[in-house]
C-alpha cells in the first residue's frame, strides 16, 4: 500500500488554506459522527418508554427510513440536512460531509491521502487567496451537474478533489510524489505523479461503487 505524502518539488509557498480545509473536512465529520450517535441514542431512550404497538409501527417506519438513507447516501443524524439534496443550502455545503461512520471514514481518510501532496502542491503554486475560492468552485460545479443528471442525495468532497488533481496535472505533469510504502516493509520512496494520479482515479471509482 503507497500512501503518498509529499510532492518532489519546491513549494512557491505555505499551503496554509489547503491545512485549514482538511482541518474543516476532519472537524465537520466528527461532529456528523457525534451528532449522529447523540440522536440514535435519543431515539432509542424515547423507544424504552412508548407502548409496544407504537414501538413496533415507530421501529417499521424506522427501519425503512434507514434502508432509504443507506441506499442515499448513509448520511444520519442532524448533518445530512447540509447533503445535496436539491437546489438550495446543500450545494455550498455538501462537500464538507462524509457518509456514515464505517463508509465516511473510508472515504475521509481516502480523500484526505490524496489532498495532502496534491492539495499542498496546487495551493503552494496559485496562492492560498485564490485556492479557497477555486476548491468552492469545483463543489458548486460538481454539485449543478450532480442535480441536473440526477436525484438521488450526495456527499463528499470526491468531485472538488478530482478537480485538483487535475490541477496538480497540469502544473506538475512530470514531478514525483514522495510515499509511504507499507509492505512488504516500511519505506520512503519517489512515484511518478502519473502512478498517484491513477491510484486515485481508481480509488473514486471503488469507492462511489
Amino acid at each position: 500500500m503507497f500512501v503518498p505524502y509529499q510532492v518532489d518539488a519546491p513549494l512557491d509557498r505555505r499551503p496554509v488554506v489547503n491545512w485549514l480545509v482538511i482541518s474543516l473536512i476532519v472537524l465537520v465529520f466528527i461532529l456528523q459522527v457525534v451528532t449522529s450517535e447523540k440522536q440514535a441514542a435519543e431515539k432509542a431512550k424515547k423507544a424504552v418508554d412508548a407502548p409496544l404497538e407504537e414501538m413496533f409501527r415507530e421501529s417499521e417506519i424506522q427501519k425503512a427510513t434507514e434502508k432509504q438513507q443507506e441506499e442515499k447516501s448513509a448520511v444520519t443524524g442532524p448533518m445530512v440536512r447540509f447533503a445535496l439534496n436539491g437546489w438550495g443550502l446543500g450545494l455550498f455545503t455538501y462537500i464538507w460531509l462524509n457518509g456514515g461512520i464505517l463508509r465516511g471514514t473510508v472515504r475521509l481518510v481516502g480523500n484526505l491521502i490524496f489532498l495532502w501532496p496534491l492539495g499542498n502542491a496546487v495551493c503552494s503554486k496559485i496562492g492560498n487567496k485564490i485556492y479557497l475560492p477555486v476548491y468552492l468552485a469545483f463543489g458548486l460545479l460538481a454539485g449543478m451537474v450532480h442535480l441536473l443528471l440526477s436525484d438521488k442525495m450526495a456527499v463528499g468532497a470526491d468531485s472538488v478533489i478530482c478537480g485538483i488533481v487535475g490541477m496538480y496535472v497540469v502544473f506538475f505533469p512530470e514531478d514525483t510524489i514522495s510515499c509511504f510504502v507499507l509492505l512488504p516493509r516500511p519505506m520512503a520512496v519517489s512515484i511518478s505523479g502519473g502512478w498517484i494520479v491513477a491510484l486515485w482515479f481508481i480509488f473514486d471509482i471503488l469507492e462511489a461503487a
